[in-house]
């Protein structure tokens, strides 16, 4: 049997629509899973939230900590202007 080249055009194009197709259809199984999935992932509304807070604060003015926030700010000052130099002048806190 011989094939011409409409025989081969036509058998291209049905081939690239029943692709099309078959990737639409797991487009929209996805879409369906996904929103099957968020129905059932609803957080409840009963959530309470705790009376006391979670960290404590420390009863003392720990220095070792006292640098270490300050070692943090200060680096992540450095992060956004990396061509400045920064010097620590006031230490104070924040409530």
């Amino acid at each position: 049997m011989e094939f011409n080249l409409m025989d081969s055009l036509e058998l291209t194009v049905v081939a690239m629509a029943l692709v099309f197709l078959v990737l639409a259809g797991l487009m929209l199984l996805m879409m369906g899973t996904a929103k099957i999935a968020q129905a059932f992932d609803k957080p409840s509304e009963e959530v309470q939230t705790p009376e006391k807070p979670a960290v404590q604060a420390t009863a003392g003015n720990d220095p070792e900590r006292e640098r270490v926030a300050v070692l943090c700010a200060l680096a992540e000052a450095a992060q956004e202007n990396a061509n400045k130099h920064y010097e620590i002048e006031k230490v104070e806190r924040i409530k």
